[in-house]
């Protein structure tokens, strides 16, 4: 792989984080994780020991802090992702959101809305869908060019009419 590995920071070492998103970027050669968090230490401290990550912490501000960290991955209770996102995005990194961003969509257009610092013109947010499952195979990481808007929100292809749990219900 030519280039700098991108080192990544995942808060959060639950049941989703350790069935899907800690082996997905662990399988990807671009990537390296480089710390784990949990409110749990010491589930912060087993994953990080699994994956080979050089910290495990209880307080995700201090994933924040690090240089070495270029995207935040949040794999949080739903009630704490949109001040994670937030503080990710203050912080200058790139966000991987576990769904929803935030409960409220007026939430997610006031951080769209706010002024961009200079650490902000690096940082975008994407909330994947169900892309992290491990059946699906890693998207190409292309690292971010500045002056990305700050919130950009990806969604799954939509299914075929027909097909899924609304068709299957009737």
């Amino acid at each position: 792989m030519a280039g700098k590995r991108l080192g990544i920071g995942v808060i959060g070492a639950g049941r989703w984080a350790g069935w899907a998103h800690l082996p997905g970027w662990a399988r990807d050669e671009r990537c390296r994780i480089v710390g784990v968090c949990d409110i749990d230490p010491d589930r912060a401290a087993a994953a990080a020991k699994t994956y080979g990550a050089d910290v495990a912490t209880g307080d995700y501000t201090e994933l924040l802090k690090r240089d070495d960290i270029d995207i935040i991955d949040v794999v949080t209770r739903d009630s704490e992702h949109f001040e994670i996102n937030c503080a990710a995005i203050e912080a200058g990194k790139h966000v991987l959101s576990e769904k929803p961003v935030a409960h409220d969509h007026h939430d997610v257009a006031t951080v769209a809305a706010a002024p961009i610092t200079t650490k902000r013109q690096r940082s975008s947010l994407a909330q994947p869908g169900r892309c992290a499952q491990p059946a699906q195979r890693p998207a190409p990481i292309t690292p971010m060019p500045s002056r990305l808007p700050a919130i950009a929100v990806t969604f799954p292809p939509r299914r075929a009419a027909g097909s899924g749990p609304v068709a299957r219900a009737r």
